[in-house]
């Protein structure tokens, strides 16, 4: 209970003194901030581990938004400082952070990775799209030239009378004449 009172006490107080660091997003003062005022408040055991906790790890969530490996070299370097007997919480924290890290990265993979399926998917579609085009352009060029070959290679009877059976045939002959059309031309 003692401890947990200098906590209390300690932890106001750190607060108002990193608090501008917080504001300026500066790691590098609020860490040094925070190391001084342990050391001046000689503090030791589990009241220097729970403040210097609670005031690195908000101080690098801080700064650092997202970034759990910043968190998590914040947490072994706390570990590394501190005696095995006060660091059994702390290891199964730093074990839960870990955790988060690794399936913020396979969620970003998932992601990742269903985006390119899309992005597959959508190229695919068009590539068969195309595919579809051309194909039709080509078949039409086919048609096209099937029925020039087929054209070409007709012969066109020229009847002299064009009304056959009562049907009147109309061709695209040009009779050349020049002058006045009568009778006889007709």
């Amino acid at each position: 209970k003692k401890d947990e009172g200098l906590v209390r006490a300690y932890g106001a107080e750190l607060e108002t003194i990193v608090t501008p660091f917080f504001e300026k997003k500066d790691l590098a003062g609020g860490e040094a901030a925070i190391a001084q005022f342990a050391k001046a408040k000689a503090l030791a055991g589990a009241t220097k581990l729970n403040l210097v906790i609670n005031a690195r790890v908000s101080l690098t969530q801080a700064c650092k938004p997202g970034d759990h490996a910043a968190v998590l070299k914040v947490l072994d370097e706390i570990i590394a400082d501190n005696p095995a007997d006060l660091t059994g919480e702390l290891k199964q924290f730093r074990a839960q952070v870990a955790a988060a890290q690794a399936a913020v990265a396979s969620a970003d993979k998932d992601r990742a990775r269903a985006e390119l399926e899309v992005q597959a998917r959508l190229a695919a579609a068009e590539v068969s799209v195309e595919y579809a085009k051309v194909s039709s352009a080509g078949q039409i060029a086919r048609l096209q030239a099937k029925a020039a070959e087929i054209a070409s290679g007709a012969k066109i009877a020229y009847p002299k009378d064009p009304l056959i059976d009562g049907v009147l045939h109309i061709s695209d002959r040009r009779i050349p004449f020049n002058g006045r059309v009568d009778d006889k031309l007709a």
